[in-house]
């Protein structure tokens, strides 16, 4: 849904260049830190990094295929790693340290890198001079629970240590096709991603934006938000245009009445 899609855009874009993982900052990048099949925990990353990905999250409960669009919940997840490999010579001491921390590619050292980047990551969340920070924030209706977690590996002698931060949140409701989002949470991130000149996320604004084009009339609008069906949408409103005999839609003014004893009468 483009709710999940704009919170992660936003949450990458608000964390990079902000930790100690520089722009190394992956979009659902499973692989980034994963099992091998014999249960090993691998990283395909040569540099210190944050991977931000939507876990699965209940829509709620209803009645209706408006749910659909219905204030869903969802786990943000960001995890961040950093691998004893992910080494460079520092030119004054000749010692190994690793790519942009700066601390040596011991045990200690890359707990407390990561213990410094994912409050890097806190501090940058929660910067109300980050723009892409505030639409985060304004994307999300309330947060249910946080939950921190690590790991930490020895596979094939290379040590690999990374932190994992989820985030239980509700979500503001999707747009429905043909609204007029002005005024709402989506202006200000469509005019982002514009803003942004990256053409993967000015092709994001393209694809939502001929998504949810259309002229839909309100009473299509309230049926699509409701999931309702036709005759449920006739029994609640009562306003949708009716069929003329040509077919096409009319209104009550097309409409003739037939009483009994009676010649019909024009509405």
């Amino acid at each position: 849904m483009f709710t999940r899609i704009a919170l992660r855009i936003a949450v990458q874009e608000a964390l990079r260049g902000q930790t100690l993982a520089g722009d190394n900052v992956l979009d659902s990048q499973i692989s980034a830190l994963d099992l091998d099949a014999d249960g090993s925990l691998r990283s395909d990353q040569d540099r210190p990094f944050l991977s931000v990905y939507t876990d699965g999250g209940a829509i709620g409960a209803g009645n209706g295929l408006g749910m659909l669009f219905g204030d869903p919940s969802v786990e943000l997840v960001i995890e961040g790693g950093i691998s004893a490999t992910m080494g460079e010579i520092d030119p004054t001491t000749g010692a190994t340290i690793i790519l942009g921390v700066g601390l040596p590619p011991t045990d200690a050292g890359m707990e407390l890198s990561l213990d410094v980047m994912m409050r890097q990551v806190a501090d940058a969340l929660t910067d109300p001079a980050n723009e892409w920070a505030e639409l985060a924030r304004n994307l999300i209706t309330d947060i249910s629970g946080i939950e921190r977690s690590r790991v930490g590996q020895v596979t094939n002698g290379t040590r690999l240590a990374a932190h994992e931060l989820r985030i239980r949140a509700g979500l503001v409701q999707d747009p429905i096709k043909g609204a007029n989002i002005a005024g709402t949470t989506y202006e200000p991130f469509l005019a982002a991603l514009a803003a942004s000149e990256k053409p993967h996320l000015l092709a994001v604004k393209t694809a939502i934006e001929q998504a949810l084009a259309g002229d839909v009339a309100d009473w299509e609008l309230v049926q699509r938000e409701l999931g309702m069906s036709n005759a449920q949408s006739i029994a609640l409103l009562g306003t949708r245009p009716m069929a003329t005999d040509t077919g096409e839609p009319g209104t009550l003014a097309d409409a003739t009445i037939e009483v009994e004893g009676r010649e019909g009468v024009d509405l």
